[in-house]
């Protein structure tokens, strides 16, 4: 009888490790495998990325050096027919291209894909959209990563039985460690932190008039920007009327500091599956301000582990939950528990029975 991960090969694919909520969570689910003595290869198209310094120890890298995904399709092909892995685990959209992968080569193996949005804030055409929902049945299981993506593949008729609940797991380990690193570059005694891609879907004009709002009352607080994307140039003219009281930092390879020193954490985007990053300051113990998108809701239990706004549009209320967050912090204690059902334990409890 085949023991737990004795001579199973797994690939874990994502186009980049560019720093983003997808390559985090797969990143880690590799790690996950790894120490559990399956044989992981964790395969790219690049090695651009700030991530690449955070693989594990044990998991083996394999850059194809196409540098783009759509170009990647023979390269992948010829990789799994020499390696011939058992299982592939991927996300979104590069679905497609492993499915079509699998269609070419000799070797066959299990489709593990996960979805990890809500489309309307993902970089898709019209025909990714339509086709999406086709593939994932083609697949052997579909991970959702919340609630509300589980009702969402339902919605657009990916069948049960291919569907696994798997939420986004938190190394709370590593994260308590990282987070005692040293940082000097921070001039606020107080501030509040956003951390994340500069994308339209995060929302952060808005967060600009909150936290303006918020300087009435406490002219000292600062506001860090914690990451990068489209949108730098943009939110760099916005925030002309706070410039005394912000600070963008760009990309992190740790966030964890900046995290940890802040007395609040802001996420006022317009949508969210399942965000990381609130998962990741809980681990944390910080006290969390956010706009009602279904994964904050679903993370923070209603309201239990986190102050959120009635609506995305509400500038007034925002501020106003922010001063409160400064107030009255929730307990430390409590938000740190709160992640123990988003361990390795269980997230291995759960992925090992797809592979």
């Amino acid at each position: 009888m085949q023991k737990v991960g004795e001579s199973r090969r797994i690939v874990v694919f994502t186009p980049s490790l560019d720093i983003g909520g997808i390559e985090k969570v797969l990143l880690t689910y590799a790690d996950i495998l790894s120490t559990r003595k399956y044989d992981v290869v964790y395969l790219v198209c690049h090695e651009n990325g700030m991530l690449f310094s955070e693989v594990p120890h044990g998991i083996k890298l394999h850059n194809l050096r196409t540098n783009d995904l759509k170009k990647s399709l023979f390269k992948i092909v010829s990789f799994f027919n020499q390696y011939r892995p058992d299982s592939v685990i991927c996300a979104n959209k590069a679905t497609i291209v492993i499915l079509l992968s699998r269609l070419l080569c000799r070797s066959k193996f299990k489709i593990i894909t996960s979805h990890h949005n809500y489309l309307n804030s993902d970089n898709l055409s019209i025909i990714d959209k339509k086709l999406i929902w086709y593939v994932y049945n083609l697949c052997d299981s579909v991970i959702a990563v919340s609630s509300g993506i589980y009702k969402l593949l339902v919605n657009h008729h990916v069948k049960r039985r291919k569907i696994h609940l798997i939420y986004n797991p938190v190394n709370y380990e590593y994260i308590q460690r990282k987070s005692k690193e040293p940082i000097d570059n921070i001039k606020f005694k107080d501030y509040v932190v956003f951390v994340g891609r500069l994308t339209m879907v995060k929302n952060i004009p808005f967060l600009f008039k909150a936290f303006e709002i918020c300087l009435n009352s406490r002219p000292n607080i600062g506001l860090l920007i914690v990451g990068d994307g489209p949108e730098k140039h943009n939110l760099l003219s916005l925030s002309e009327c706070i410039k005394d009281n912000i600070l963008f930092l760009g990309a992190q390879e740790n966030p964890y500091p900046y995290l940890k020193s802040a007395k609040v954490v802001a996420l006022p985007s317009l949508s969210e599956a399942f965000p990381t990053i609130l998962l990741e300051a809980l681990a944390l113990g910080k006290t969390i301000v956010s706009t009602p998108t279904a994964g904050a809701v679903e993370i923070l239990r209603h309201g239990d582990l986190g102050y959120i706004t009635q609506s995305f549009t509400d500038i007034q209320q925002f501020a106003e939950l922010t001063l409160r967050a400064f107030d009255n912090p929730l307990d430390s204690a409590i938000l740190r528990n709160a992640v123990g059902q988003y361990s390795f334990q269980e997230t291995f409890r759960r992925l090992k029975n797809l592979l």
